[in-house]
């Protein structure tokens, strides 16, 4: 890549910028980025990718019904002070998970498998050669499918839980997120998420 194609990269992630603050010595920048496959990504990058030689780079995607908050919060919590310090985290929203993110209906949600192709795009976007991916629930499922696509930019995986079928995952996700209209979450989700999380110990009451 030439210098003057590195100086319009740099200035169209400039131009992506959404949001920047720091908060107690930690930065936070919001990205949307632009998928060939998924549309826009909401990105929050956690830490500064500028230290990305001297520090690790963690790429993290959540499960249903979450959004990079899960991640951030679990980030900034005092066990992980050490790692932090020394790391760097890009959060990744799937589409329709961002705080207030508008889905139409007739959205067609890409398949988990197009999902894990196209965090590549993310990397390439902020200038990040290698990542350690890490993964909750369908999360999980995204980045085992981006590290068997793209084994030379994933240093390893950390995958929670990681959900095996991709069609069950995707039509539950169909069904039951999407067709939400209202800030009141429908009953039928509301179960299918309790039922996601914490299984069928959970009796409906």
């Amino acid at each position: 890549m030439s210098i003057a194609d590195k100086r319009a990269s740099f200035a169209r992630r400039a131009e992506s910028l959404v949001e920047r603050v720091r908060v107690m010595n930690t930065i936070y920048e919001k990205y949307n980025i632009s998928t060939e496959k998924c549309g826009d990504l909401t990105v929050v990058v956690q830490g500064d990718l500028s230290q990305q030689e001297k520090r690790a780079v963690f790429i993290t995607v959540h499960d249903l019904g979450c959004n990079h908050n899960s991640f951030q919060e679990f980030v900034s919590s005092p066990c992980m002070t050490e790692i932090k310090e020394r790391s760097c985290f890009i959060h990744v929203d799937v589409p329709g998970h961002a705080d207030n993110a508008p889905l139409a209906d007739s959205f067609p949600f890409p398949s988990l498998q197009a999902l894990g192709e196209d965090l590549v795009t993310v990397l390439d976007y902020l200038h990040v050669k290698y990542v350690i991916g890490l993964g909750e629930g369908a999360g999980a499922n995204v980045l085992a499918r981006f590290g068997l696509a793209h084994p030379s930019r994933a240093l390893g995986l950390i995958l929670i839980n990681a959900t095996g079928s991709a069609a069950s995952v995707l039509q539950s996700f169909k069904n039951k997120f999407i067709s939400w209209k209202s800030d009141e979450v429908a009953q039928s989700a509301e179960s299918f998420l309790m039922y996601h999380k914490f299984g069928h110990n959970w009796v409906c009451t």
